[in-house]
């Protein structure tokens, strides 16, 4: 026990697993090392502010521009398939008195001779944009491409706000 606890304590070694465990094969690693390599530049920093892992704070209006930009970006590439898809989706809300998602529109459009590539990400812009889609719940989606991740249900208001 006595010689693993003097490996351990040797320099440039780390002991894991507490006092009785074996030393790791770290070298140049110390308990309660606060200083990072740097691979690219060959040098030490602490980890403080410059640290990638301290410096990346979440900016949410950052990340509602960027999302923005992005589902802007992706309208914009597939515009005659999104408005047309949209169509779909009034329509198939007033014939239906139940919710619909995605997957319900998607499904209209394959058996319009459309593949979900056609609209690709602008598909998350369907029901964005007019303010009679209202979100009333989540479902899980029935496209095998989804697998079975969750989605928005939506309804469709008719002017003056009624289903």
């Amino acid at each position: 026990m006595n010689d693993l606890r003097e490996a351990a304590s040797a320099p440039g070694r780390f002991a894991v697993g507490g006092d009785d465990g074996p030393a790791s094969d770290f070298p140049g690693a110390s308990r309660g090392s606060s200083t990072r390599t740097n691979k690219r530049a060959g040098k030490q920093t602490a980890a403080g502010a410059d640290s990638p892992q301290r410096s990346l704070a979440f900016d949410v209006e950052r990340g509602r521009a960027m999302r923005d930009h992005g589902m802007e970006a992706a309208a914009l590439a597939h515009k005659d398939v999104l408005r047309h898809a949209r169509s779909v989706a009034r329509r198939l809300a007033r014939q239906s008195d139940n919710a619909i998602t995605v997957d319900d529109v998607m499904a209209e459009l394959q058996t319009e001779g459309l593949h979900p590539q056609d609209l690709g990400n602008a598909a998350g812009s369907i029901f964005k944009g007019d303010p009679r889609w209202v979100a009333c719940g989540y479902v899980k989606s029935t496209r095998p491409s989804r697998h079975r991740g969750v989605i928005m249900s939506w309804i469709y208001l008719k002017p003056g706000g009624a289903r």
